[in-house]
């Protein structure tokens, strides 16, 4: 008889748990790295806002205001921030658009601004931590009395957001005849 023992660790047995070690190695650095990237990934927050200071012959002055919160560890830099205002006239019918029954249509265009930042610049930047505002003062005819606010930013990794608001314009309904 020999004088070895044996433990009934085979090859197999030893492969098994040298791939087992190597799954929860891989598994760790994938956490790891998914960490770091997300942590290192542009993380900004856009809020719209819009008030109406009040009228102006058959106008509104309306103001909006973009405010951009960087709650990332890196600095977000904004190639394109779109801002778009459209109305609903207070003499139109309340009617949804298809197949959304709790989104209105709000048909017309009143103002549309395809880039914010300047074209001297090549990107509105928002430190980490920081906080970013834009402000706009626009026209808006009096026949409306409802506005929506929306704006879309992209950010360089082509990553698009956006955001919306609606607010009331006080627009006077149209007065009534007696027949």
């Amino acid at each position: 008889m020999s004088d070895c023992i044996n433990y009934g660790i085979g090859n197999l047995d030893i492969f098994m748990l040298g791939m087992s070690l190597l799954g929860i190695l891989a598994a760790g650095i994938w956490v790891r790295v998914r960490r770091r990237r997300k942590r290192l990934h542009p993380q900004v927050e856009l809020t719209v806002t819009a008030r109406l200071l009040g009228p102006q012959r058959s106008n509104n002055v309306v103001e909006t205001t973009l405010t951009f919160r960087n709650t990332g560890k890196v600095r977000v830099e904004l190639p394109k921030i779109e801002l778009e205002i459209r109305g609903m006239e207070a003499d139109s019918d309340l009617f949804a658009l298809k197949n959304k029954s709790a989104q209105f249509d709000f048909t017309t265009r009143i103002a549309h601004e395809p880039n914010l930042v300047p074209p001297q610049w090549d990107y509105l930047f928002v430190e980490p931590g920081g906080t970013q505002e834009i402000r706009r003062i626009s026209k808006v005819d009096a026949r409306y009395s409802f506005l929506l606010v929306r704006s879309e930013f992209e950010s360089m990794n082509g990553d698009r957001h956006s955001s919306a608001c609606v607010i009331e314009s006080h627009a006077s309904q149209p007065a009534m005849t007696a027949s």
